[in-house]
C-alpha cells in the first residue's frame, strides 16, 4: 500500500510539472498574435501627433488627365479613412475645400497651404495618374489612378513622414465598374486613399491589401506576400 502510495505520489509530480511546462508553451502560443491579428506597424501614427490639425491637399498635376472633380474625391476618401482607420477625430481634420479657388496660386506650396487654414501638419497628396475608359455604351468603364503622398510640418515645410524620397505610393486599377464613371472614380479613389491611409496606423496585416492595389516590390515585401 506504501510502494502504490508512493508511485501515485510520483506520478502526481511528473504530471503537474508535465502540465507546468506544456502550460508554458500553450499559454505562449495564446499570447501569440493569429495571421488575422498581426498588425503591419505604421511609418508614422498619425493619431499620436493629432493634438494638432491636418490639412489634406490634394493637388492633380497638369497632363493627369485627372480634373478637379476627381482632386475632390480622392480627397474625400482620404479624410473618411483618417478619420475611420486611423481614429483622427474630424476636428482635427481640415478639408481641401476649406479653401477657395482664389486662395491659392502655383507659387504657393502644401506647406504655406496649411499654415493659411491654421493647420501643423499637411498631408499632400499629388495625383500623378488618372485614366477612364469608357468599355460600352458610357456604363462599363475600366480605369487607373496613381498617386503620391507625404507628411509635411507647415511651419517648417519639412517632410516628417515617410524616409524614403519616393513618398508614399498609390498605385490601384479597376477592370470592370459597371455602373458608370462616378462609380469608377469612387473605386480608385477609395482604394488609393486605403493605400495612403494605411501607413500612418497600425492596419491589420489581413486588411493591408485591396484588390485594386498594383504592388511594388516594396509592398510586396512588406506584405510578405513575395
Amino acid at each position: 500500500m506504501v510502494k502504490k502510495s508512493g508511485k501515485l505520489t510520483v506520478w502526481v509530480v511528473f504530471l503537474v510539472q508535465l502540465f507546468l511546462c506544456q502550460g508554458c508553451n500553450i499559454f505562449g502560443f495564446l499570447a501569440t498574435p493569429g495571421p488575422f491579428e498581426q498588425k503591419i506597424p505604421p511609418d508614422c501614427d498619425l493619431k499620436a501627433t493629432a493634438v494638432q490639425k491636418i490639412f489634406v491637399w490634394v493637388e492633380a498635376l497638369p497632363g493627369s488627365g485627372a480634373n478637379a472633380e476627381v482632386a475632390k474625391r480622392l480627397n474625400q476618401s482620404v479624410l473618411v479613412r483618417l478619420e475611420k482607420n486611423a481614429g483622427i477625430s474630424g476636428k482635427y481634420l481640415i478639408a481641401q475645400d476649406t479653401l477657395s479657388a482664389s486662395a491659392y496660386g502655383p507659387s504657393q506650396g502644401p506647406a504655406e497651404l496649411g499654415r493659411q487654414v491654421g493647420a501643423g501638419l499637411v498631408l499632400y497628396v499629388r495625383l500623378e495618374e488618372f485614366e477612364a475608359i469608357n468599355l460600352h455604351s458610357g456604363k462599363i468603364y475600366s480605369g487607373q489612378m496613381r498617386a503620391r503622398a507625404v507628411l509635411i510640418d507647415s511651419r517648417s515645410g519639412k517632410i516628417l513622414c515617410p524616409a524614403g524620397a519616393e513618398g508614399i505610393v498609390a498605385d490601384v486599377a479597376t477592370e470592370l465598374a459597371t455602373k458608370g464613371r462616378e462609380e469608377l472614380v469612387v473605386s480608385l479613389s477609395d482604394s488609393a486613399a486605403h493605400c495612403i491611409v494605411r501607413r500612418f496606423y497600425s492596419c491589420p496585416k489581413s486588411e493591408y491589401r485591396v484588390n485594386e492595389e498594383r504592388s511594388t516590390l516594396n509592398e510586396m515585401i512588406r506584405q510578405d506576400v513575395y
